[in-house]
């Protein structure tokens, strides 16, 4: 696993034959297996993906999980107040997050999105507690999809 710049991830094929993750520059992965203290991961995942509303590269980005603690570990994010979007959820998400969507559903980040507070952007009923000011708003484990934070 790498994270980085192009250069690094170049670097980084070009030293071994193996499988690589390579995340990228400012999109650091964060891998947890059953030997992982769940609770702990859990609260340090929600605490470290919404510090400063995510937008320092150091934030975690990407969350990589082996299919035994996968939902363990959802249900101990939503304790620490992350919030599981359904797909109807995160497709309501997606006009307001990207900007010149194209027909493969890509598009550009909405600078309107870039470091607020997820709370403060909700639209919708995103939890049972639809009050609730989230500090993150996480897509299914199962099923990746927009996470803000």
């Amino acid at each position: 696993m790498v994270t980085g710049g192009e250069a690094v991830v170049e670097a980084a094929r070009k030293h071994t034959n193996k499988r690589l993750i390579a995340a990228g520059a400012g999109n650091p992965p964060v891998v947890v297996d059953e030997t992982a203290d769940l609770p702990r991961a859990a609260q340090a995942i929600v605490k470290g993906a919404s510090f400063d509303n995510n937008i320092i590269c150091a934030d975690e980005k990407v969350l990589i999980v082996v299919d035994s603690v996968a939902d363990e570990l959802m249900r101990l994010m939503e304790g620490q107040q992350a919030v599981k979007l359904t797909a109807a959820q995160a497709e309501q998400l997606q006009p307001l997050l990207l900007k010149n969507i194209d027909e493969r559903g890509k598009g550009t980040v909405s600078r309107d999105w870039v470091g607020r507070d997820a709370g403060k952007n909700r639209r919708g009923d995103w939890s049972a507690g639809a009050g609730a000011n989230p500090p993150a708003v996480c897509g299914n484990a199962r099923q990746p999809s927009v996470c803000c934070y």
